[in-house]
């Protein structure tokens, strides 16, 4: 899934609606939980959510940003799985704290050149900032 400009006015829309009802469930730590039988105004899919990501990814060309790593297919994508582009990977090494990490240099689908570090033992995510 992918937004147009429309689209993605329509979404901010909705989800506005839909932060400003979970504003009544929120904890001191500020987490907003959500009691199972409340009902939101509006429903907000993870989908849309995620086509939004890619919305503002390829819009605003971020200069730090934090994604995941498919190393099957050696892409960048948002949480669900959503692609923002192609992934070299560099040399593994070990942090002083024992964890292995790995370079990775990004050909971003936004035009853009990222590199970063894909914390390899901790998950699949990775930190990435943009190349001048």
């Amino acid at each position: 899934m992918e937004f147009t400009k429309t689209q993605y006015a329509g979404f901010k829309r909705r989800n506005k609606r839909y932060e400003e009802w979970s504003k009544q469930f929120l904890k001191p730590n500020g987490w907003a939980v959500i009691p199972a039988n409340e009902k939101p105004p509006v429903k907000i899919t993870n989908e849309e959510r995620s086509a939004c990501e890619v919305y503002e990814w390829r819009r605003d060309k971020p200069k730090n940003y934090f994604a995941y790593v498919d190393t099957k297919t050696q892409r960048l994508t948002t949480w669900t799985g959503q692609n923002l582009g192609k992934i070299d990977f560099g040399y593994c090494y070990t942090s002083n704290f024992g964890d292995i990490r790995q370079s990775v240099l990004i050909w971003a689908n936004n035009g853009k050149k990222y590199q970063g570090t894909f914390y390899k033992s901790a998950g699949d995510y990775c930190r990435i900032r943009q190349v001048k």
